[in-house]
């Protein structure tokens, strides 16, 4: 099988990297470096006549959403609705959302412009059509990008207590999701419509506490209450949609931040 994955972020990157390890399948990668800025046409993803594209490009963040909703109704809406009516049935389309669409406030356009997506794909249930809704992932490849990583970047040289709000978080590795997803087995013949999956570990753990990790013992990280523009319920609150949460999100924390000393030394070099 074909796949097209479209960004070059943490979790466009490790979708290739386990793809890549199927020795049937080829992968070929869609980025903003490589010349793919969407709007812009299709016809070069159209012309690898992929059995599989994965739209893992991320617009930004909820602050960034505020200042410039644009890239975001491209890339959350736009984008994922023009592929979902030009590609050919047979084609597999694979979608990324999140918890943030579960609360019923939704207070951020971030959140809308995923919620927005998720139900115009319900209204075209398309065959072969899949959204995951994930959430705060974090992954080695594009170091910047990375969660873990900014909070080590920002606070790094502070002192005395460092705020941090209280919403409870799973905190998932992209290499983990992408094993999770590149599951051959799973695609089978299954011809039905537009199903939403939620693939986190199990688990959750108040952001100001998962900061406390990332920064270490020599640090203060103090609870500074709820933001109202992120989620406030664990495990995306996903009643009623296929779960896979075989793994717990501090194991999986254990295993792949066995890297925190490089990258903190990467951090060291890259600023001087």
């Amino acid at each position: 099988m074909k796949h097209v994955v479209l960004g070059g972020g943490n979790l466009g990157l490790d979708l290739m990297k386990r793809g890549m390890q199927n020795d049937d399948d080829e992968f070929k990668l869609f980025t903003a470096s490589q010349g793919f800025k969407y709007p812009t046409s299709l016809d070069p993803i159209l012309d690898e006549f992929p059995d599989h594209v994965w739209v893992a490009i991320g617009a930004g963040s909820v602050e960034g959403a505020v200042k410039d909703f644009t890239p975001y109704a491209d890339l959350h809406i736009r984008l994922v609705m023009e592929l979902a009516q030009k590609l050919p049935p047979h084609v597999w389309l694979h979608t990324f959302s999140t918890n943030y669409v579960l609360e019923s406030a939704m207070l951020s356009l971030y959140a809308f412009s995923k919620h927005t997506m998720e139900k115009l794909l319900t209204i075209m249930d398309r065959p072969k059509t899949r959204a995951y809704r994930v959430q705060s992932l974090y992954g080695w490849e594009r170091l910047s990008k990375c969660f873990p990583v900014k909070v080590l970047m920002q606070n790094q040289s502070k002192k005395g207590k460092i705020p941090f709000p209280t919403n409870p978080v799973t905190p998932t590795p992209t290499a983990w999701l992408a094993e999770q997803l590149i599951q051959p087995s799973d695609w089978g013949n299954d011809n039905s419509g537009f199903h939403i999956r939620t693939v986190v570990p199990g688990g959750s753990v108040p952001t100001h506490e998962w900061a406390q990790l990332i920064l270490g013992d020599g640090y203060k990280v103090v609870a500074d209450g709820l933001d109202p523009y992120r989620p406030c319920l664990e495990n995306c609150n996903c009643a009623g949609y296929e779960e896979v949460n075989t793994d717990h999100w501090r194991d999986l924390w254990d295993k792949h931040w066995v890297k925190q000393k490089s990258i903190r030394r990467r951090l060291e070099l890259q600023m001087g």
